[in-house]
């Protein structure tokens, strides 16, 4: 997620300023992988908790937590692509509590499992049956919803 390309506009009246969400938004790429919170990246920005979390949902439309997990999300779709790190290694590597939950997440933004995204982008290490045999059932109940959604 590039800051300069969200809803909202940065400078924008009791948004943030350009340089502030900047920072803000290197500091959460820097620490992706860690337990992050408002009060750390509020002080990344420079800024107190309170007046930072109203001007960053004016400047990008979202919460900070919501933006968080957007941006794990979006590199966990990079990662699922060109890591052959498993799920569970890639889920703690970009700070979610557990790998199931990261699964969750993951399906309610694209639709599908990360094994399926990783396999249907072409990562061969995503035919790993790493978890067992339940994963190929998983993975094909996933690809016919996806199918049939499209």
């Amino acid at each position: 997620m590039n800051p300069s390309h969200d809803p909202g506009v940065p400078g924008e009246a009791g948004g943030l300023s350009r340089r502030a969400l900047l920072r803000a938004h290197l500091h959460m790429e820097t620490h992706i992988g860690e337990s992050l919170r408002l009060d750390d990246i509020a002080r990344a920005a420079h800024l107190s908790r309170s007046h930072f979390a109203r001007a960053f949902r004016i400047s990008t439309g979202l919460s900070v937590m919501n933006y968080l997990r957007r941006l794990r999300l979006e590199k966990a779709k990079l990662l699922l692509i060109e890591s052959e790190a498993g799920i569970a290694e890639l889920s703690a590597r970009l700070g979610f509590s557990h790998h199931s939950h990261f699964t969750r997440l993951f399906r309610q933004d694209t639709g599908m499992t990360p094994r399926t995204f990783a396999r249907l982008y072409g990562n061969p290490c995503a035919e790993r049956p790493a978890e067992g045999a339940a994963w190929h059932q998983e993975a094909s109940r996933d690809e016919k919803q996806h199918e049939s959604s499209s």
